[in-house]
């Protein structure tokens, strides 16, 4: 089974404290939504930018996933 890579696992945390954040403010039955803003503040607390993900090897990060997740 392959590794995920560095930027896989980052993006994968930065998603999780994007959606965290999200549902703060919603209701039991509502599902959250990633918002391409606070993905990108979520990236920014762990240190790293989109351009830094994109300029690592990132190849099992879909690329759709980050032209969405762009400002």
């Amino acid at each position: 089974m392959p590794l995920k890579t560095k930027a896989k696992t980052i993006c994968e945390a930065a998603e999780k404290m994007a959606l965290d954040k999200a549902a703060e403010n919603l209701s039991f039955f509502d599902m959250p939504k990633l918002d391409s803003k606070e993905f990108n503040i979520a990236l920014i607390h762990l240190g790293y930018s989109l351009q830094d993900i994109k300029d690592m090897d990132c190849h099992d990060i879909d690329d759709d996933f980050l032209s969405d997740m762009e400002l």
